[in-house]
């Protein structure tokens, strides 16, 4: 599946990395198979552009106590 233009709006959400920050919130709650089910829901390049949004955007904002 591909998160699209209409599933942002269903999130109401504006853009790809604002589902992002929602996997990661959702993660942080402990909602692990509501982040399993949100990863699943991408495409092989969106996972890949996920995990290269977690290692250089602002997850830090995120989890501070880890850098």
């Amino acid at each position: 599946m591909v998160i699209g233009k209409n599933t942002l709006k269903l999130y109401e959400y504006d853009n790809i990395e604002q589902y992002f920050n929602y996997i990661i919130e959702s993660y942080l709650n402990g909602n692990l198979g509501q982040v399993r089910d949100l990863i699943k829901d991408l495409s092989n390049d969106q996972k890949k552009d996920f995990l290269m949004y977690l290692k250089y955007d602002n997850i830090k904002d995120y989890i501070p106590y880890l850098w």
